[in-house]
């Protein structure tokens, strides 16, 4: 129950982040909703391929479609004008998005009984690759490469979930609810003081 309320959690979040990134890029109806698909769907895709798995959730279900094209409309009547003044809600969003699937991925490595190290690597893929796919379709540098401490992020989220549930035994909850707070509560706080940096050299 947990990784469903999540993983829509998260495709909702990254659907949001990617459909703004489109409007932002002037891109029509379709490269929005195409943006919004990669962004939610390409982390856990490339997650699935390499684990030998069938990506069930794009392929069973079409309720993650079904979120992007609600995403999609959502952002086109609300944000499709003035999207300058809806930037930080890209970026809530998308810390919203790399904490939740961050913490998705690290599951999946434990679930397949990957070593520690394993499942770190999974929690970058789930949560940076569909980013980085977003940022190249629209032609900028992919954030992951140059922003403020962003897969690092998910590499510590997916450390301190690993650190309590598998080797300090931590309920399952206890140790989701952790990961995601500290990876999302620390992504916006780097946000706060690089904005806060950049506010005083203009100054």
């Amino acid at each position: 129950m947990i990784l469903n309320i999540l993983d829509f959690v998260g495709a909702f979040a990254f659907s949001i982040s990617g459909a703004m990134a489109a409007v932002k890029a002037r891109m029509d109806y379709f490269g929005i909703f195409v943006l919004a698909s990669v962004t939610t769907f390409g982390g856990g895709v490339l997650r699935d391929l390499l684990l030998n798995l069938p990506p069930v959730a794009l392929f069973q279900t079409p309720a993650y479609l079904i979120v992007c094209v609600i995403c999609t409309i959502l952002v086109m009547l609300v944000a499709s004008h003035h999207i300058e003044l809806y930037m930080p809600i890209i970026l809530i969003f998308d810390a919203l998005g790399l904490a939740v699937f961050s913490t998705i991925g690290t599951l999946a490595g434990i679930r397949e009984n990957t070593p520690w190290y394993t499942c770190i690597l999974l929690a970058v893929i789930t949560g940076c690759a569909g980013g980085i796919m977003r940022d190249l379709l629209r032609q900028e540098k992919p954030m992951i490469l140059y922003s403020d401490f962003y897969a690092g992020l998910s590499m510590l989220g997916s450390l301190l979930l690993i650190g309590c549930y598998v080797w300090g035994r931590f309920s399952l909850n206890i140790a989701v609810f952790l990961c995601c707070a500290f990876i999302f509560i620390s992504r916006l706080t780097v946000l706060y003081l690089a904005q806060k940096k950049n506010k005083k050299n203009i100054s």
